[in-house]
């Protein structure tokens, strides 16, 4: 009983994160093909797009161009290439650092992604 109780919900759960085809979806996917083509994004992280699927992945989650997306501990910005000129026009995207003031790791990785 309780393991069809649990698969039922997982089932509810994993159909609510689909997303659902649409003409949005639609230019959304256009949009991200643009962007992943884009000359602003550098040929190391265009070689890790065959590895990270990023334009399925945003897809899934349902990510539109007029969302507000935050995007925690960014690193080195691999996303961030690709949701800057996705968001830029209708939405917005908010970087949730970690605490430059912690280790030399830490500083250098919030420096490098502030001069990037």
């Amino acid at each position: 009983m309780r393991f069809r109780l649990l698969a039922g919900c997982l089932a509810i759960l994993i159909g609510g994160c689909a997303s659902t085809s649409s003409s949005k979806d639609a230019s959304t996917a256009a949009a991200l093909d643009r962007i992943l083509a884009g000359d602003h994004r550098s040929q190391a992280n265009r070689a890790r797009d065959a590895y990270r699927h990023p334009k399925d992945t945003l897809l899934f989650f349902g990510i539109t161009p007029d969302m507000t997306v935050v995007e925690v501990w960014p690193g080195g910005g691999w996303y961030t290439e690709i949701l800057a000129p996705l968001l830029r026009e209708h939405g917005k995207l908010y970087a949730a650092q970690l605490d430059a003031s912690g280790s030399d790791y830490v500083r250098s990785t919030v420096e490098t992604y502030r001069t990037k």
